[in-house]
């Protein structure tokens, strides 16, 4: 069974795949505040169940130019950032990037969403270092937002995506976005969603503690932005995170570390960039991706 394909899951990959794997955490990463000057306070909030589209929520402030036709392929990178508790070192930063190909398809009159994700890199941590494996990631179904994620096909328009619900090694959950997680590996609605005998999701960790981390979770993105110009998208990411460890290869893989969202607005920020028909694959994209974007994420230089 793959939960990415449940009705509950719209699957994918989360962006929040840390070092060391914060357990039973749930956490909310603030609102993009850069140099966006067009974007400020649009309501992230506004698009649950049935609520109204992008238009409809806080843009008619914004100042609309040139019209362009939005459908195509568009590559889009993001990173959302906390702060972990790891002891007896202290507080550090940690980010998880993730990189795909996104199809902006016209569903009626308006576009959707539908993203393959192509890499997830989480950061380094106190010299260990988590590794998602490409064969799990080149097995997860698309993510997907039928939209309207524009309303309004002009640059300054404001784009919306989510909430975007995925789940990691769990099913059957009667109500996806508010149930509890489950804590045990025994529990019914854990599985092994990717095939290596182990619960739930092995989240590979190299370095001082190498080993595997058991992994049951959920999250739920969001990316609310402006429309920069006919060829490029940005804003801000906003991820809310439910994850247990349920074990581990070694027993200090599956203790809790303790997370909060961190507030610097270049952790938690996205660029969505129009592609051109020469970049088709992640393979690609991943080749050219320091030419494809123009926004350094993190620790990037």
């Amino acid at each position: 069974m793959n939960c990415w394909n449940c009705p509950e899951g719209r699957g994918a990959i989360l962006p929040l795949a840390m070092a060391l794997c914060f357990a039973a955490c749930s956490v909310e990463t603030p609102q993009y505040n850069g140099d966006l000057n067009a974007f400020k306070g649009a309501g992230a909030d506004s698009r649950e169940g049935d609520s109204p589209g992008p238009q409809d929520a806080g843009t008619t402030d914004l100042v609309l130019g040139e019209s362009f036709d939005a459908a195509g392929s568009w590559g889009m990178k993001y990173i959302v950032g906390l702060k972990s508790v790891v002891q007896p070192f202290g507080e550090t930063q940690s980010n998880s990037i993730t990189v795909g190909l996104v199809k902006l398809e016209r569903h009626g009159k308006f576009p959707g969403w539908n993203m393959k994700v192509c890499d997830v890199r989480p950061d380094e941590v106190f010299g260990n270092k988590s590794v998602i494996p490409q064969a799990f990631i080149k097995s997860l179904a698309p993510r997907v937002d039928p939209g309207p994620v524009l309303t309004v096909e002009r640059v300054g328009a404001e784009f919306r995506v989510g909430p975007i619900t995925d789940l990691w090694g769990v099913t059957g959950l009667a109500d996806p976005q508010h149930d509890p997680i489950p804590t045990s590996k025994d529990d019914p609605r854990i599985y092994d969603q990717d095939g290596d005998g182990q619960p739930g999701v092995s989240v590979k960790i190299e370095g001082l503690l190498a080993g595997e981390a058991y992994v049951a979770q959920r999250t739920i993105d969001r990316f609310t932005g402006v429309v920069e110009s006919p060829n490029r998208i940005v804003g801000q990411t906003r991820a809310v995170v439910d994850k247990n460890i349920i074990g581990g290869s070694k027993p200090a893989l599956a203790n809790p570390v303790p997370s909060k969202p961190d507030p610097n607005p270049d952790f938690n920020k996205f660029e969505l960039v129009r592609l051109p028909a020469s970049i088709g694959d992640c393979e690609t994209l991943l080749k050219q991706e320091s030419a494809v974007f123009q926004m350094k994420f993190g620790r990037e230089k």
